[in-house]
């Protein structure tokens, strides 16, 4: 979740809570500093897209301060002057993975724990739960509390409650301070990725490529293409951040990363080439041998049949000079139709 720089929120906190003698004289004060804000972002490195973003948040302040102000005054995961070391949270903060079934957790994660938001102070199950709530995101390495969800016990957080003994998940790590009971499914703490991963272990069922910055299976590290910081980037179908993405992420043939469950769909509704780079990254063959036999079944009229054309093909990256065609054109390297006309050279 995007965040306002410190150094402006710092800005905005102090104009608001000065002293003024009427409302015109805080309006005037308030548009002065932000317009003050406003100019030092147009001034400074940032990329343009950021730089809109950071407007964006300075011009909305008051707006986005207050509406968090009225969540923590009416949702439940909210806890006033919280005593961390004997205090407990309402029964009405349990929450369930699987009611019906009577497992504990979240839509996202089944575990028997809430962290406390060490900025905000609020009881949330997990992380993504609480990025959807607020307007500042929390930063799991800095949690040190939690409550138990079968006793509402505040203590620091562990793998199990030291009140009632209670496991809160199977798999507790505590750099991410991530609980998760699924069902069996191995997971490790990578110290590269400083995250958690499915697997054994580094050297076990994984390594981590230090140019990818990323775990990969052992089955497929050998053959993977390296990428710089391969996860460091949004999938390009669905936009979600990929380094912390909760959904499983596949890599193309070419390189690039991208959703499990957005590549199916983007392969079922007719997508065969990397939506970044354009490299083909299905299996194709059957489909261009259906276009070789189009090409010779529809030749091209007379006074086509002696000019040409410049192709420039994405899969092996060759440029070439082939017979012109109104619609298909085959690179004469790699024989892939997955190419594009870069001009006619008649």
């Amino acid at each position: 979740m995007d965040e306002i720089k410190p150094e402006y929120k710092a800005q905005l906190e102090e104009v608001y809570s000065m002293s003024y003698e009427n409302e015109e004289e805080k309006t005037n004060k308030v548009q002065e500093t932000k317009m003050n804000i406003v100019r030092s972002i147009m001034r400074s490195d940032m990329n343009e897209t950021e730089k809109n973003k950071q407007m964006q948040m300075v011009m909305t302040f008051e707006y986005m301060q207050d509406t968090e102000r009225r969540r923590r005054d009416s949702i439940s995961h909210y806890v006033r002057n919280v005593d961390v070391e004997n205090g407990s949270i309402d029964a009405s903060q349990v929450t369930w993975n699987d009611e019906e079934h009577r497992i504990l957790g979240c839509p996202h994660y089944r575990r028997g724990a809430k962290m406390m938001c060490p900025e905000c102070h609020q009881f949330f199950t997990c992380r993504f739960c609480h990025n959807d709530a607020c307007t500042h995101s929390l930063d799991r390495y800095k949690v040190e509390y939690m409550a138990c969800m079968y006793c509402l016990r505040i203590q620091k957080a562990a793998r199990s409650c030291k009140y009632c003994g209670k496991v809160l998940g199977v798999y507790y790590c505590d750099m991410c301070h991530f609980w998760c009971d699924n069902g069996g499914i191995a997971q490790f703490h990578c110290p590269f990725c400083n995250i958690c991963r499915h697997g054994k272990g580094l050297g076990i069922d994984s390594y981590h490529c230090p140019k990818c910055n990323t775990c990969i299976g052992a089955s497929k590290y050998d053959q993977h293409v390296c990428m710089e910081n391969k996860l460091d980037r949004n999938c390009p179908i669905c936009g979600e951040y990929l380094q912390t993405s909760r959904r499983r992420v596949v890599f193309l043939y070419c390189g690039h990363a991208i959703h499990c469950d957005c590549c199916d769909e983007y392969l079922r509704n007719g997508g065969y080439t990397c939506p970044i780079c354009q490299k083909t990254i299905a299996d194709v063959g059957k489909y261009f041998s259906m276009l070789d036999q189009w090409v010779e079944e529809n030749p091209m009229p007379e006074e086509y049949r002696d000019l040409t054309q410049s192709i420039y093909c994405n899969d092996c990256e060759v440029t070439s000079v082939v017979p012109y065609n109104f619609l298909y054109h085959k690179c004469p390297k790699c024989k892939s139709y997955n190419t594009t006309v870069v001009r006619d050279t008649h």
